[in-house]
């Protein structure tokens, strides 16, 4: 019996490693692949129910609750503006929560001011619950009346949820989602004041105006409008207001190629104008037909095992 030299054993063993390695990672890839599928699409033939819970006294408190839909979710989670609200300054892509916060003040003046009709409505029941059931999937702006206390009044805080939203675990999505709205308050017996500022965020380009407006709404009620400009350090304060109302701020007309973003804390209003930079194309995007794009990275990986493993194969 011929003995094989322990040099051509070794390498063959090493090769024999090898291939069982990259197999192992093909069949790892395959339930990666298979698993992002899984956890990530959205099943978009279903709908959604939204529980909002407003207990600003320790019980419930009977008031409206209004739904506007900002956009429309597809399977990939991606968010496409519904036609109504493209004509304003909304970018959806991968926004954070502060985002999403500032996104809600700056819907909070528009929708005041241009009289956007909600998509839907409904009254807390004696617990404070405002239950919307078979809703669309999608993006929605949530917003709700002033509440009349024990001598304060009550303000929900206006914010932004999507249908379906992620899981308590991350890892899969929620169809039917319950949340506490956020309040603020002021006494019912001192009047409020409201203050904006306005932020020029452009490097002191020469394109900026001289001046803009700043309009002041009471709910969906023109209160008053102001000029902003170098004369007054750019801001401007209202005093005496009644308490009892949703005040909110709108610039007029934003100037060309700067967009626009609003933060509220209490009644002080920073309205932020951001130069922007044309988008250079960067050639053409993946096409969407419904099918998840994350799995590719890792089938890339896979092909590239495979060539590996036919290489030594052929090597030995």
């Amino acid at each position: 019996m011929t003995e094989i030299p322990t040099e051509i054993a070794e390498v063959t063993t090493m090769k024999t490693k090898i291939v069982s390695i990259v197999l192992a990672f093909v069949l790892l890839s395959i339930s990666l692949a298979t698993g992002v599928n899984a956890i990530d699409g959205i099943d978009i033939n279903k709908k959604a129910d939204l529980t909002v819970i407003f207990a600003p006294e320790g019980e419930g408190a009977e008031i409206n609750f209004y739904l506007h839909k900002i956009a429309d979710v597809e399977e990939t989670a991606e968010y496409k503006v519904v036609d109504r609200f493209k004509g304003y300054d909304i970018d959806l892509e991968d926004n954070t929560a502060e985002e999403w916060r500032l996104l809600a003040t700056y819907l909070t003046g528009v929708i005041s001011a241009d009289g956007i009709s909600a998509d839907h409505f409904v009254k807390t029941d004696s617990e404070g619950r405002a239950v919307f059931s078979g809703l669309p999937l999608g993006l929605y702006y949530v917003s709700g009346e002033v509440y009349h206390g024990d001598r304060v009044y009550v303000t929900p805080t206006p914010f932004l949820i999507s249908l379906p939203d992620r899981d308590a675990t991350g890892e899969g999505w929620n169809y039917n989602v319950e949340l506490y709205s956020k309040y603020s308050s002021v006494p019912d017996s001192e009047p409020v004041s409201v203050e904006v500022l306005k932020i020029w965020n452009d490097n002191n380009d020469a394109s900026r105006p001289e001046k803009v407006e700043i309009s002041l709404y009471d709910g969906e009620k023109l209160y008053d409008t102001v000029v902003l400009n170098k004369d007054n350090n750019w801001q401007h304060k209202w005093t005496e207001l009644y308490g009892g109302t949703v005040w909110s701020v709108k610039e007029t007309s934003v100037p060309d190629g700067y967009s626009v973003s609003v933060e509220q804390q209490n009644r002080r209003f920073v309205i932020t104008n951001t130069k922007t930079v044309p988008s250079v194309p960067s050639g053409p995007s993946l096409p969407q037909t419904g099918v998840m794009w994350r799995p590719v990275p890792i089938l890339a990986f896979l092909g590239t095992g495979l060539v590996i493993a036919g290489v030594l194969r052929r090597r030995g």
